[in-house]
């Protein structure tokens, strides 16, 4: 510990959490792990503190201002931190944002007492991984935190210190934004700018320029740029003397174009030109349709995994439908195909593809049921069944499933046309699946989304099916860097058919 750390045992506001020991210390503050008394829970405590503008004898907890211009600035720079502290701390709960549960006025400085996150940092993981991320995983793991970046700035507030270092992912794989020491109210300031290399933008660096939400924007997209990369965007500075920041495609990078365009943009060196704010950003990244956007090349992007489980192939090379019932027939076709802004194209007549109504694709599957040999199935209530498990188990950890059209649509058409398919082996299984799979995307315009075909020999419990595929999917995940889930999805759309031979095909498209 140094003489300017508060020592282990230090108390704030009347004894209600207690100092353990630094986390980190910083050029405007020091964070520590702490602990809430009446709670019973660890915090952290992030205390303001401008080293080389202030002071702490040794023994007294105490902070003193320098002398001079230092002092004055340490002052007026605490007044701020007080005055934006007090903004924090009535933020509210926020998905993918640190929690904030108080702000204390003591020891002639300030405190924000806020969630204590375990996990690691995303530097940390990036450097874990190999030096950078995918695009698809990197996309996944910054949508929730430009998500909640953009409530924050619904509130006037910017974060100004966006980086790998300062986004956490949890223990069970959430991730979040920390460390708010160095917030602002926009507009309130023009001096005490915070500096961190390459994610910091110009004007944040430059005497009276103006910080705004578009800072963070910058930020952001240096953060994403990293991962994808692998290096570090230049000095603001630096890129405003000779601009030689590349797109990641010109240095081997496999990016959607659209998803490049919008980074570089993001990147800008001049305010003007970036996104407004987080929330332009996140429906620039997500959410967008733009014309050219929706037109596909023939190397569309995509992270493919096309595997076959048991002794299916030796049944297949002998007939076209399978007339063998085996237990369960693991045939197994996942496409983690997390197509990140790659919206796909208009039908070759210049119309939109159209959804076909809820009352055609129920009347295809009745056609398969009625032609199925063996004992009839209910389809539909199998996979509302389905469904309804899911959505329990996501009650009972407190989060909400969505069942929304395209999805449920996309489902059903895959189950019914897997369920139809004729095949000879599993190469060729695999790249019709693949291709009904993709065509789904493209039709109902579903991007960012996993999807599984999985098939049943015999009818089993959905308690059952869940567990074959979460243990598949789980499988997926640890081999290509995966953080979804069907316990973590916001959207499911679920279904199933029955082949002729009474083979079942279950269809999830999960988001």
């Amino acid at each position: 510990m140094e003489a300017h750390q508060l020592p282990s045992g230090t108390y704030l506001e009347q004894n209600k959490y207690y100092i353990d020991r630094v986390l980190g210390d910083g050029g405007f503050g020091i964070t520590y792990l702490g602990f809430d008394v009446k709670l019973q829970r660890k915090v952290a405590i992030k205390e303001f503190y401008m080293r080389g503008y202030c002071y702490r004898n040794s023994g007294d907890p105490n902070v003193y201002a320098c002398e001079g211009e230092k002092g004055a600035a340490f002052e007026r720079m605490k007044q701020q931190y007080i005055e934006e502290g007090r903004v924090l701390a009535v933020l509210g709960e926020q998905p993918g944002v640190v929690n904030i549960y108080t702000f204390i006025e003591e020891n002639n400085t300030a405190y924000l007492v806020m969630d204590f996150v375990e996990g690691q940092s995303l530097d940390a993981y990036i450097k874990s991984q190999g030096g950078r991320l995918s695009v698809t995983e990197t996309l996944a793991i910054m949508r929730p935190v430009i998500l909640a970046l953009a409530g924050v700035h619904k509130h006037g507030v910017v974060h100004r210190d966006i980086s790998p270092d300062n986004i956490m992912i949890t223990h069970d794989r959430k991730v979040k934004l920390i460390d708010f020491g160095a917030a602002r109210q926009y507009g309130k300031y023009n001096s005490g700018k915070v500096q961190k290399g390459g994610f910091t933008p110009v004007e944040q660096v430059t005497p009276q320029g103006q910080v705004g939400p578009y800072s963070d924007v910058y930020a952001l997209c240096a953060t994403m740029y990293r991962c994808m990369t692998g290096v570090n965007v230049p000095r603001a500075k630096e890129r405003v003397k000779q601009d030689v920041l590349v797109p990641p495609s010109e240095i081997g990078i496999t990016i959607p174009p659209q998803v490049e365009a919008v980074l570089m943009r993001g990147l800008a060196i001049e305010p003007v030109h970036r996104f407004a704010n987080a929330e332009r950003l996140y429906q620039a990244l997500y959410e967008e349709l733009t014309q050219e956007s929706r037109k596909v090349s023939a190397s569309v992007t995509y992270s493919g995994i096309s595997r076959m489980l048991s002794d299916m192939q030796a049944e297949q090379k002998k007939q076209v439908y399978r007339k063998k019932r085996i237990g369960v027939i693991c045939g197994i076709v996942l496409l983690l195909a997390v197509v990140v802004s790659v919206y796909l194209q208009k039908r070759q007549d210049g119309t939109e593809p159209t959804v076909e109504p809820e009352e055609t694709m129920q009347q295809i599957l009745q056609t398969e049921i009625d032609a199925s040999p063996v004992k009839k199935v209910d389809c539909m209530a199998y996979a509302q069944a389905f469904y309804e498990l899911c959505a329990e188990q996501h009650e009972a950890k407190g989060n909400t499933l969505i069942q929304r059209d395209e999805f449920m649509y996309a489902a059903k058409e895959t189950a019914v046309k897997s369920a139809a398919l004729a095949y000879t082996g599993t190469d060729e299984l695999n790249a019709a699946l693949t291709e009904i799979g993709n065509q789904m995307i493209a039709t109902y315009k579903i991007p960012d989304t996993g999807w599984v075909t999985y098939t049943f020999s015999l009818e089993e419990d959905v308690t059952t099916v869940k567990q074959a595929l979460d243990t598949y999917i789980a499988q997926m995940n640890e081999e290509n860097q995966g953080t979804v889930d069907l316990d973590n999805c916001t959207y499911l759309g679920v279904s199933v058919a029955r082949a002729q031979d009474g083979t079942f095909f279950w269809a999830v498209f999960y988001q």
